[in-house]
């Protein structure tokens, strides 16, 4: 199942959630960049034009790519965890679980 990420950044911004690419592309941004978000999150009403050039933002500074990356690696290490257990249903399901959850980033 593809995710549209426009869809997903006009919520976002519609309800000043804050995520990780997010957060990650806040970071790496330069103060003029940090002080125009700001500026828009602080608007009532976020404009098309406000949304793209947040969008640009957090595909500039690779966000999508920076939170896959990092999910990836906090469940492979959420697997190495359930190494020291038994096998079983239990296990096998979380395995599962935390496969599909790979699956849907890329």
């Amino acid at each position: 199942m593809m995710m549209c990420w426009e869809n997903v950044w006009g919520q976002i911004l519609k309800k000043a959630k804050i995520t990780l690419p997010f957060i990650h592309a806040l970071k790496a941004a330069s103060e003029e960049e940090k002080l125009s978000v700001a500026g828009i999150l602080h608007k009532r009403t976020i404009s098309q034009k406000d949304f793209e050039w947040v969008s640009k933002l957090i595909k500039k500074y690779n966000g999508i790519g920076y939170t896959s990356a990092a999910t990836e690696k906090h469940l492979e290490n959420a697997k190495k965890h359930l190494d020291h257990f038994p096998a079983s249903q239990y296990k096998n399901a979380l395995l599962s679980l935390a496969d599909s959850m790979l699956k849907r980033e890329k």
